[in-house]
């Protein structure tokens, strides 16, 4: 695997969605670390081994905490506001814009390639 890459976090409540972006992050050469919701997230990213995330993906419907939930908490925080993040949605009429802090948005289903894309352009 090609070290040179930092951690990607990838937040979503579906398992099926966590575990395909995974394989295809890690093929690629990405270290992937996953969250089920906004507060797993935040959680994550705080710990050591989260200090280095290079990329978010980040689903907005979500229970717990959803993503527009996270990004208010994550623009409060100074060590993680500059992490960007790509939001991943099935429905991007919500946005009227790209939200403040967003690098971009992507409508699921997402193209492999579209998602590789994106996460080399904003991120790792």
């Amino acid at each position: 695997m090609d070290t040179t890459h930092r951690p990607v976090l990838v937040v979503d409540d579906d398992a099926d969605i966590l575990d395909v972006y995974s394989v295809v992050l890690e093929d690629a050469g990405y270290e992937v670390l996953t969250a089920g919701n906004g507060q797993e997230a935040l959680e994550r990213v705080r710990r050591p081994d989260g200090s280095n995330v290079s990329l978010i993906l980040l689903d907005v419907m979500m229970p717990v905490m959803n993503g527009w939930e996270f990004l208010a908490q994550r623009s409060e925080d100074p060590k993680l506001r500059n992490i960007p993040v790509v939001v991943c949605t099935g429905d991007p009429r919500a946005f009227g814009h790209t939200p403040e802090g967003v690098a971009a948005v992507l409508q699921k289903p997402i193209g492999l390639d579209t998602l590789l894309a994106a996460i080399r352009r904003y991120g790792a």
